[in-house]
């Protein structure tokens, strides 16, 4: 073999390695890094999600808590609605404190996609104001899910001492049936 034709077949090789190289790596080396970077890309954007939603979680532990030790038991809207009258009625007696006529049940807040529903009475007394303040503090409890909605006081014209109060009284409660 001459000097020319070694040359020749050194070129020719030279150019056939440089072309499988280049076609590996168009075809095979390209494709399979896109995808392992799109890959990890993904994998990144999930841990960020997974560390966002974790922090979240973090921060309404302490309310998950609270609903986990203080929630109610499930009951119906009727049996609630009892329960509130008695007690809002009980602890007027308790206070000393004049019941204008009847109370009366208010709206009821019930849905089927709702976790809680709410039971409202509805109430007015007359008493001194004092007697009204402790009995809107034995009312208002948050760990008992119950709260005072509205709240009206006014003073008796001809009574300084006296005044009479309208209130809402709220309950809120987990639907017999529903808790998951």
């Amino acid at each position: 073999m001459s000097d020319r034709e070694r040359n020749l077949l050194f070129i020719l090789v030279t150019m056939a390695f440089v072309a499988v190289n280049f076609l590996g790596y168009k075809l095979w080396y390209q494709p399979k890094m896109t995808a392992l970077q799109g890959a990890q890309a993904s994998a990144e954007s999930k841990a960020s999600t997974n560390e966002t939603m974790g922090n979240a979680l973090s921060a309404r532990q302490p309310d998950l808590d609270w609903i986990g030790r203080y929630e109610p038991k499930p009951t119906t809207l009727g049996k609630m609605r009892t329960k509130i009258q008695q007690l809002a009625e009980n602890e007027a007696n308790r206070a000393q404190l004049e019941i204008f006529g009847r109370g009366r049940f208010g709206d009821a807040v019930e849905g089927p996609t709702l976790s809680y529903h709410l039971a409202r009475y509805e109430l007015e007394v007359r008493g001194s104001e004092a007697s009204i303040y402790r009995w809107l503090d034995r009312l208002h409890s948050p760990n008992d899910f119950r709260a005072i909605s509205y709240l009206k006081i006014t003073p008796v014209r001809d009574d300084l001492t006296r005044a009479t109060c309208k209130i809402y009284l709220d309950q809120w409660f987990v639907p017999e049936g529903e808790q998951s």
